[in-house]
């Protein structure tokens, strides 16, 4: 008996013989009458044959290697791939492997008239893919010429009878609402909560959070504009908010994402600014400078109670106190055993993690549409074909490409991060922590909360400091996992440690 794996997947545009339990079906026939014995079956659901970015199909691919196999099943060469370069590509991987492709619905015998055979089904999958992504664009066109409503609804309106929007008079309230507590002052987190509270929900019957914000206040349509491609009409979408409103809320973000960039910039002329702090009446210190008579500028870190008076704490030396700090971030935080406890902590927090990500709701929302559109061309199969069915097959076909553009920049932007990676990023921040300006900026803000800085107790002697060194994540909540320093006698640096859930505190002389 010779091994064989079956490769399945699910055609969104027809689900009569391709549906998944007809491909299985005909494949186990097959095996059983060829001597085939299936160890396993593959399963992509909804995932178009264009790209090769299916993770069941992959996972075929990497088992390949392991040479369990030595024939792949498929129902059709479609369900292969429908492009050229990557069925050739994946079928000299599976040959490299010792597997051999079989279509059991287009038998293709061996030799010259069987490659050609292959290579003129291949084509033909391909032509059928382009062709139908042409119409799609163009009945997709052809309604936005008419100014109907093309993929995701925006909260605040509905489809009128016309298909052109119209003002949801139950949720329009909602988005002036945003528009009108943002442009008066308050945060998103503000906005968000007070939401929450109040019971409102998303467009999907979900609470708000912090990603689901941004894009109403970004979203031209409440302003009227109309925009697919060439064609835009500024008077097209009945307006929820005026331009005045608009502009003002686009001027705050753009306010706050400046200051936020401006705090983040690397080469800062003060890198630790907001985070030192002095030690003897514990207000922050800022950055100041002086100017010699020979034009040489000096900068330092005072306490801002000291121009009053009413703290005598001396200045520190800008340079020095920085360069100190990074000395001891890099010597008591990167040590292979703290690197080791961060890449676990992060395997920990990976296993326990059960939330789902904005791509797995854009997902969901795919099976949903490709649903829809499978149900929709069935009917069309049987014989119920109109001009409305037509347009909402169009305007299902043009979500579910836009699904798909999300869904791939939603896994572009936020990749896969591996524990290993996590090692190699911070094993190479402290390799270049000496001599790189960009990832000292980085140590300080993965690592530092504040620094507290006395003066020395003699002048010429060393200043005494504590760090405190956060082990908080990015939402600001304690990351659970505890933590266990070397001893101090062993660090370059004097002092000693101290290690709460939340924070080390690094007590030493600079």
């Amino acid at each position: 008996m010779i091994p064989a794996v079956i490769y399945a997947r699910y055609s969104s545009s027809n689900q009569r013989e391709e549906s998944i339990a007809g491909q299985l079906r005909d494949c186990r026939q097959y095996a059983e009458r060829n001597g085939l014995v299936v160890i396993e079956e593959y399963t992509d659901s909804a995932m178009t044959a264009t790209s090769d970015r299916r993770p069941s199909f992959q996972r075929m691919i990497q088992d390949a290697e392991k040479h369990t196999f030595q024939v792949v099943l498929v129902w059709k060469l479609d369900r292969f791939a429908r492009d050229r370069y990557d069925a050739a590509f994946y079928r000299k991987q599976l040959r490299e492997n010792g597997a051999k492709l079989i279509s059991v619905m287009e038998p293709i015998a061996d030799g010259p008239e069987g490659i050609i055979l292959e290579g003129m089904l291949e084509a033909m999958a391909e032509y059928y893919s382009a062709n139908l992504s042409e119409n799609i664009k163009r009945g997709t066109y052809d309604s936005a010429i008419q100014r109907k409503v093309i993929g995701t609804m925006p909260l605040g309106y509905k489809k009128g009878q016309d298909g052109r929007y119209e003002i949801d008079p139950a949720t329009a309230p909602i988005v002036q609402r945003i528009f009108r507590e943002y442009t008066s002052g308050r945060s998103r987190a503000q906005i968000i909560e007070g939401l929450n509270v109040d019971g409102i929900r998303t467009r999907h019957g979900k609470p708000f959070n912090k990603t689901g914000l941004y894009p109403i206040l970004k979203n031209e349509k409440y302003i009227g504009i109309y925009r697919y491609k060439d064609i835009i009409d500024d008077s097209a979408i009945p307006a929820l908010i005026d331009r005045e409103t608009y502009q003002e809320a686009q001027r705050l973000m753009r306010e706050k994402s400046f200051t936020k960039k401006r705090r983040d910039l690397p080469g800062d002329p003060y890198r630790l600014a907001t985070r030192v702090f002095c030690g003897l009446c514990g207000s922050p210190m800022t950055g100041e400078s002086a100017t010699s008579r020979s034009g040489k500028i000096y900068r330092y870190y005072s306490c801002i109670r000291k121009k009053d008076g009413t703290c005598t704490k001396e200045r520190v030396p800008q340079q020095w106190l920085e360069e100190a700090v990074i000395r001891i971030l890099n010597e008591q935080i990167l040590t292979d055993e703290m690197i080791e406890q961060f890449v676990e902590a992060y395997r920990k927090q990976m296993d326990s993690f059960n939330q789902d990500t904005t791509a797995d709701l854009y997902k969901s929302e795919l099976a949903d549409v490709e649903r829809k559109i499978s149900n929709t061309t069935k009917a069309i199969a049987d014989g119920f074909w109109s001009d409305s069915v037509r347009t909402m097959l169009s305007e299902l076909e043009a979500r579910r490409d836009e699904l798909t553009m999300l869904i791939r920049r939603e896994e572009q932007n936020h990749p896969l991060i591996t524990p290993e990676m996590i090692r190699e990023y911070f094993q190479e921040l402290r390799a270049r922590a000496t001599s790189s300006g960009q990832t000292q900026d980085a140590l300080i803000d993965l690592f530092l909360r504040r620094v507290y800085v006395w003066d020395p107790k003699e002048k010429g002697q060393p200043v005494k400091a504590v760090l405190e060194i956060s082990l908080t994540g990015s939402d600001g909540e304690p990351v659970s996992f505890d933590v266990v320093l070397g001893s101090s006698e062993n660090s370059t640096v004097e002092g000693s440690v101290h290690v709460s859930n939340t924070s080390i505190l690094v007590c030493c002389t600079l």
